[in-house]
């Protein structure tokens, strides 16, 4: 119970921490000193002995967001105060994965990341074209080049009359590049984007970090303050388009929507805009529906006799993924939608 306890308001205070990165030095240590001595004379009382007690007094204080504004209002009667506001580097890491795990989505993910990256101010003009020309179209390439780009053979028999088989003649259509050949084109194509795209957004960070920071109105900054980072985008943007990819090949696909299962999660449990109920939830849904339908597959194999399990499996499980794959993706943008507004 104690654990659950400390996770709640650790939660909490790590969203306020975050809601007051643009209160003045100051004015933000004070605040957050506050905050946690009212919760810890709380607990200590004895008026919040478990996570539901817990959990009303944190509504009792309010959303962090309110708290933090109510702050910055009652500092106006100071003077205005001007609070520095670092730029965001969120363009730049849509273009990165919208260039990479984005081209699973035919023309219109690349394009969308090609566009991106050009209207980013962060990147040369050299680095806008090694990002386009690496490779046009993007890593998505590799899959649709292997669906329609083929060679297929078909071998027809020559008989006698008394039914033996003189000659096979084998006929192709299509082009295929030689084994030796074809399979590191494949891997060049399938990684090189994905090079490129972390090698352009870590120098965009870096030249982020570098820009002077802004200088706003706190008041103004407090209304643009959202709990949406870098972080948050990714971490949903990357489990809906794995989502969408799993249908797309039941072998590729599934491989690269595991992928996208693995970075996605990863991010979401390292960020402290959704607490630790919030992140097992979104796992626990993500992971269900495959699951579900791989026992779903494992049942009806024992139901009816002769069943293609191995098959089923290869039908079912890429739905399911996708289905917990979309839904984690819209339940996590939900959750801060709602605590933003």
């Amino acid at each position: 119970m104690s654990d659950s306890v400390d996770q709640v308001v650790n939660g909490y205070l790590s969203r306020l921490d975050v809601a007051a990165a643009n209160l003045p030095p100051g004015q933000r240590a004070e605040l957050l000193h506050e905050i946690r001595e009212h919760i810890d004379a709380a607990r200590a009382a004895g008026a919040a002995a478990d996570e539901a007690t817990v959990r009303t007094m944190l509504d009792r204080l309010g959303e962090p967001e309110d708290i933090v504004a109510a702050a910055l209002e009652s500092s106006q009667a100071a003077g205005p105060v001007l609070v520095a506001r670092r730029s965001s580097t969120g363009l730049e890491l849509a273009a990165a994965l919208l260039l990479t795990v984005g081209s699973f989505i035919p023309l219109i993910g690349w394009a969308v990341g090609a566009v991106l990256l050009w209207g980013s101010r962060r990147w040369s003009s050299r680095e806008k074209l090694l990002g386009t020309l690496v490779v046009p179209g993007g890593p998505g390439m590799a899959l649709w080049l292997g669906l329609f780009v083929g060679e297929s053979c078909a071998s027809t028999g020559e008989f006698s009359d008394s039914g033996e088989l003189i000659r096979m003649t084998e006929t192709c259509e299509g082009f295929a590049l030689p084994p030796w050949l074809g399979v590191p084109v494949f891997l060049a194509i399938l990684i090189a984007p994905f090079i490129v795209a972390g090698l352009l957004y870590s120098r965009a960070r870096a030249r982020a970090e570098t820009e002077e920071p802004a200088l706003r109105p706190a008041r103004l900054a407090a209304v643009s303050t959202s709990v949406w980072t870098e972080q948050e985008i990714a971490a949903a943007l990357l489990l809906a388009i794995g989502g969408v990819l799993a249908l797309t090949s039941p072998l590729f696909g599934i491989l690269v929507s595991a992928a996208a299962v693995g970075v996605g999660l990863n991010l979401v449990w390292t960020s402290r805009q959704w607490d630790r109920r919030e992140q097992r939830t979104a796992t626990i849904i993500v992971g269900a529906p495959p699951v579900l339908a791989v026992a779903l597959g494992a049942l009806w194999a024992v139901v009816v006799e002769g069943f293609d399990y191995a098959s089923a499996g290869v039908s079912l499980l890429p739905i399911g993924l996708a289905l917990g794959m979309i839904a984690a993706s819209i339940y996590l943008t939900v959750v801060l939608r709602r605590r933003r507004l």
